[in-house]
């Protein structure tokens, strides 16, 4: 998926590649924002086959975080944010992350099962920008991926070029199965 990404930036530069509401981004900047979240991922510790749990609403940074993962060879757990907690903490467990990236917009849910997950114990935060609400800074033990993110490189990861088809890319739970 990172190498396509990476591809299609070159072979369809100025295409749209990602619409939301009223924003548009082309190939070229969606691989570079991709990029920028995998470097700033990469200064966090996720490595080649880390498991990273995403609570983040329809929104882009689900898709650039999935991408950057992509490109680093980690598995996004993706996780239904709008489960009740038993259910949410149940995937969890399944998913068995080493890491969180949970939005603002669901943090208070996925706060409130964090203990009853072992696990995983890097939580980072990415505020929500779409919806309306005043960004809030990340809750204690959280760690901003948005600082990161905007101060990270654009390039292209080097890890990208060694992943093989044959590696995981998404851990998908269902609720109680």
């Amino acid at each position: 998926m990172g190498a396509w990404v990476e591809r299609n930036s070159r072979r369809h530069r100025d295409q749209p590649a990602l619409l939301f509401e009223e924003s548009r981004w082309t190939w070229r900047e969606l691989n570079l924002v991709a990029n920028r979240w995998a470097h700033a991922l990469t200064q966090h510790g996720v490595r080649r086959g880390d498991v990273v749990a995403l609570g983040l609403e329809s929104r882009p940074e689900l898709m650039f975080a999935v991408i950057a993962l992509a490109k680093l060879g980690a598995v996004s757990g993706l996780v239904n944010s709008s489960l009740a907690p038993e259910s949410l903490a149940h995937s969890l467990r399944v998913v068995d992350p080493s890491f969180w990236i949970i939005g603002q917009e669901v943090a208070p849910g996925f706060g409130r099962v964090f203990d009853g997950v072992p696990g995983a114990r890097r939580r980072l935060y990415v505020a929500d920008t779409w919806s309306g609400a005043r960004a809030e800074e990340p809750p204690p033990g959280w760690t901003s991926l948005d600082r990161a993110v905007s101060a990270a490189g654009r390039g292209n990861p080097d890890s990208t070029r060694k992943i093989t088809l044959g590696e995981r890319l998404f851990t998908i739970p269902t609720s109680g199965t």
